[in-house]
């Protein structure tokens, strides 16, 4: 791709290295894979099953930019959260935060659509936001949360290796990114991936067979169970439905678990998560679900 060659802009995003993974000792923020999957083949086994094949090729891929490109304001696509290191070259990457860490949730999507315009610039919004550039290099590694918006410039030729992942503590950042993207998906992120819906099911299946010292947190369970049972609400602007193989089985324990909270309907699911007296980037109170749950176990 001329990647030495000044006279030359060119990019490639996102091309899977399968091969690879987080680097050590970092395998174990990706709870999709680790838990999701590899822990629910006995309830919900893949034979005979098709599956989406980003759900293997998410968790792992390269970046290759020429010198002098600039990447505009934007979030990873379907709430996932993301690691990444150069290994050769630099990156001086931008993360763009709320000021206060809050905005009405109904305000946001075009928010952060207007961030994301490359006809307006950055220092617009420095009344609403606070930006830091962190000056990456070989040897350092950046590790995202869903949704965090985030601008890229690259000075020199650069080869990085990155990828998804999913984690139960912030599954309500998760949902709120996959929320802007219901209606801003088009102009606020990147790629989209099939295998989002079937990951989710899976991280609700396994939660009646998470270890005890696996720690759940209100706001954070209320949102990975809301975004299966209520799935058709979270298609993200210009994209088909996501299916999934386990849905049936899924939504039942979601529900379970969103009427042991009160909310065993989409009104009430709705009003509790945007309610803006709680603090959307908060993963919630510690929460014990054992007696809710065993009945899936047995």
């Amino acid at each position: 791709m001329d990647i030495d060659n000044p006279g030359v802009l060119r990019a490639a995003l996102d091309f899977p290295l399968p091969q690879c993974g987080p680097p050590s000792p970092f395998e174990k923020l990706d709870d999709g894979l680790r838990i999701g999957w590899a822990q629910t083949q006995t309830a919900a086994g893949v034979n005979n099953t098709m599956i989406p094949g980003d759900v293997w090729t998410v968790g792992s891929w390269g970046l290759a930019h020429h010198a002098g490109i600039l990447t505009y304001p934007k979030h990873d696509a379907d709430g996932a959260g993301s690691f990444l290191f150069p290994l050769s070259g630099i990156k001086n990457w931008t993360i763009v935060a709320l000021k206060d860490g809050y905005m009405p949730r109904n305000k946001l999507p075009q928010f952060l659509a207007n961030l994301s315009n490359p006809d307006m610039l950055l220092s617009e919004f420095q009344d609403n936001v606070d930006a830091q550039t962190i000056h990456l290099r070989p040897g350092d590694l950046l590790i995202m949360p869903p949704g965090q918006i985030h601008t890229v410039y690259t000075p020199v030729a650069s080869f990085c290796r990155g990828g998804h992942f999913f984690n139960y503590d912030t599954m309500h950042l998760t949902e709120l990114s996959r929320f802007v993207d219901t209606t801003k998906g088009s102009c606020v992120t990147n790629q989209a991936h099939a295998g989002t819906l079937e990951t989710l099911c899976r991280l609700v299946i396994a939660l009646p067979i998470l270890p005890s010292t696996r720690k759940l947190y209100k706001r954070a369970l209320i949102s990975l169970c809301g975004m299966v049972a209520h799935h058709t609400k979270y298609t993200a602007e210009g994209q088909p439905k996501q299916e999934s193989q386990t849905i049936a089985l899924a939504e039942e324990i979601a529900n379970a678990v969103l009427a042991h909270f009160g909310l065993d309907s989409y009104e009430l699911y709705y009003e509790f998560i945007s309610n803006h007296c709680e603090d959307m980037l908060n993963r919630g109170d510690e929460v014990q679900m054992y007696d809710v749950l065993r009945h899936y176990t047995q």
